[in-house]
């Protein structure tokens, strides 16, 4: 018997099992490129979602710190120190440029992008988003009424060489209000008494009162302390109270009995939320008081009118944004 001869040719099935070595390889190559593709999408969507939040919290922080200028409004006035490089270095801003009361203060962030100019790495360079602002102060006082002392009660020791309160000279006359009429020796010349409730210390006018005092050079002294206490005044610092040139407002906490005594002549006006005693001390200017006045036998004040304006108009220094100058900029990083 013959055996058939081999024709050289490749067998069907080999040919098959090639074509499906080859679909095999192309499938994973496909699923490779795939799998590099959304590598590469995810990881450029991490990196997108986290530059956009740095973005996000460098604006907060530029929010935050204008905030702590204008406590988030941009019409407010709040109390302040004078805008000077120093006090914007306090805030973390930077004092650019001024024009009378207004200044313009900016703050920079952290850098926001990097850029690679023509893809060459050793041009990276990177930008820092600047937040610039005009900033602008101006005065502002107390809300007082207009009368040398407001109290429950005004008293002093008997048989006083002088009384007690005192209208300016050249002033018309002063006004004491109190519950009841004061004895002989606290009314002086030109003083009238008219009968109404004591003046009150508002949680406001104290808060207000408390910011301002806590500020460096500021002519506002607060006495903190709970109902019930007896709080002598602080000690001053040279010159503080000591001639018009340099007056005080002093704001003692809501029931807080205030001692003011020997203190020799003093140029304030006191804002107590309690009771004041003011035996040896000479106040030039107006006591107005939630509780009692007492002057003892040698405590006087003086109505001085143009030390309680100054309180009610320029002893708070105010500052605020200015409307609509807000500027967002990217500056290059050096």
């Amino acid at each position: 018997m013959k055996r058939a001869r081999d024709s050289g040719h490749v067998p069907v099935l080999s040919r098959a099992h090639g074509s499906i070595l080859l679909l095999t390889l192309m499938a994973c190559l496909g699923m490779a490129v795939l799998i590099s593709s959304l590598a590469a999408v995810t990881a450029a969507g991490r990196y997108a979602l986290r530059a956009e939040r740095t973005g996000r919290q460098d604006l907060a922080d530029a929010d935050t710190a204008l905030a702590g200028l204008a406590e988030a409004a941009w019409r407010q006035w709040i109390p302040s120190e004078p805008i000077s490089p120093t006090t914007a270095a306090t805030a973390g801003l930077d004092l650019v440029a001024s024009a009378g009361d207004r200044h313009l203060l900016a703050w920079a962030h952290g850098p926001a992008m990097a850029a690679t100019p023509g893809g060459d790495p050793s041009q990276v360079g990177s930008v820092a988003l600047e937040t610039s602002v005009w900033v602008e102060h101006g005065a502002d006082g107390f809300t007082v009424p207009a009368c040398v002392v407001s109290a429950d009660r005004v008293t002093a020791s008997p048989g006083r060489d002088s009384p007690a309160v005192n209208a300016d000279a050249v002033s018309q006359a002063a006004t004491v209000r109190s519950a009841d009429q004061p004895e002989a020796q606290v009314m002086g010349v030109g003083v009238e008494w008219e009968q109404g409730a004591a003046w009150v210390l508002d949680e406001g006018t104290a808060l207000l009162a408390e910011q301002q005092a806590a500020r460096p050079s500021s002519a506002v002294v607060y006495v903190p302390g709970r109902a019930g206490d007896v709080v002598p005044l602080p000690t001053l610092s040279a010159g503080q109270g000591a001639s018009p040139e340099m007056p005080l407002v002093i704001v003692s906490a809501t029931g807080v009995e205030l001692i003011v005594t020997d203190l020799g002549d003093l140029y304030a006006l006191l804002l107590a939320g309690g009771s004041v005693r003011l035996e040896g001390t000479h106040l030039h200017g107006a006591v107005l008081a939630s509780g009692d006045v007492d002057l003892g036998a040698e405590g006087r004040i003086d109505y001085l009118p143009s030390l309680v304006g100054w309180a009610a108009t320029r002893s708070l220094v105010r500052v605020r944004l200015v409307p609509g100058s807000r500027l967002e900029n990217l500056v290059p990083i050096p």
